[in-house]
């Protein structure tokens, strides 16, 4: 056997799988996270994000003989991490299209590394009675959404599609970008048409490009919903509408203890006005039900009406 074999079937017999450490059971999978490399290599002695990721989704094993990355479970798997500090993705998106709890610990920050979106979430097509995906402990920044012909640019780090459901525990968006260029799209953190739970969140410096692009933090499309608890929303920006969070026909938001601060509409930081009409420096609301239980709103700006909040 030669060294690099030989050093490979000790990891395995130590019970430290570089590709995969798991402990499965009848209903989940267990993974966890022993590189920081956006990388898909079937012979490598570690498990990439990605690669747990599409393990998760596929319910099917992936790597080599030695280096298994054992199939999902049909509910409840989970992601943890081994190693701390940045993951670039450079491989795209990660698509998220089963149930799924990833844990960052407080150690590990994505970055979309100016170029990509982060995440996608559509278990509409996932297996089991399970539903939701939680993400927990965990910093997203420099997502980028670009508007090009097939994809319109919404969601600077996240998209959740209609009947998924996401939950974001303590959890920070930062620095994220959509191009979303027309009046139903934008979202520079966030675009959801599912449902939407943020608890102890952070959402900062997110924004949407595009001229009439709106949701500078978060847009909640038609029947699509919001939850947040003890989050925070601080300097977010959007060239039409809301500072902070666009809230659609249909929709409905419930904000429990949030503040929302320095978020801006239509304008800058100098004044200059960036877009039209520039309304609801925090939040904009076309319909739907909005509901606010304490929190507190300030230095919100909107270039035209509602500093804070601007109701239709």
């Amino acid at each position: 056997m030669n060294k690099t074999l030989r050093r490979k079937y000790c990891a395995l017999t130590a019970g430290s799988v570089a590709a995969v450490a798991l402990s499965a059971s009848v209903h989940a999978t267990d993974y966890n996270v022993t590189t920081l490399e956006d990388v898909v290599n079937d012979n490598d002695m570690v498990t990439s994000l990605r690669e747990a990721v599409i393990a998760a989704n596929t319910n099917t094993a992936a790597g080599s003989f030695l280096f298994p990355v054992a199939a999902g479970e049909q509910d409840t798997d989970s992601i943890s991490f081994s190693v701390a500090g940045t993951i670039t993705l450079t491989e795209g998106p990660l698509p998220i299209a089963d149930d799924l709890s990833i844990d960052g610990n407080n150690a590990i920050t994505i970055s979309g590394g100016d170029a990509s979106r982060i995440f996608t979430v559509d278990t509409t097509a996932g297996v089991g009675a399970n539903k939701l995906v939680k993400l927990s402990n965990i910093t997203l920044t420099n997502g980028l959404a670009a508007a090009t012909e097939s994809d319109e640019g919404n969601g600077g780090a996240i998209t959740i599609a209609a009947d998924s459901v996401l939950l974001l525990q303590s959890v920070t968006i930062s620095d994220s970008i959509s191009q979303a260029d027309a009046a139903g799209e934008g979202g520079g953190a966030i675009f959801t048409a599912g449902s939407l739970t943020i608890t102890d969140g952070s959402l900062e410096s997110n924004s949407v490009s595009g001229a009439a692009g709106n949701g500078g933090a978060i847009f909640v499309a038609d029947g699509g919903s919001l939850t947040a608890t003890g989050t925070s929303f601080t300097s977010n920006s959007a060239k039409r509408a809301g500072g902070a969070l666009e809230v659609s026909a249909n929709s409905t938001v419930q904000l429990t203890d949030v503040s929302m601060t320095d978020n801006l509409a239509g304008t800058n930081t100098d004044g200059v006005i960036t877009g039209a009409p520039g309304n609801g420096g925090a939040i904009h609301t076309t319909g739907g039900t909005t509901s606010i239980n304490g929190g507190f709103f300030t230095d919100n700006t909107a270039a035209r009406e509602g500093g804070a909040l601007w109701n239709n």
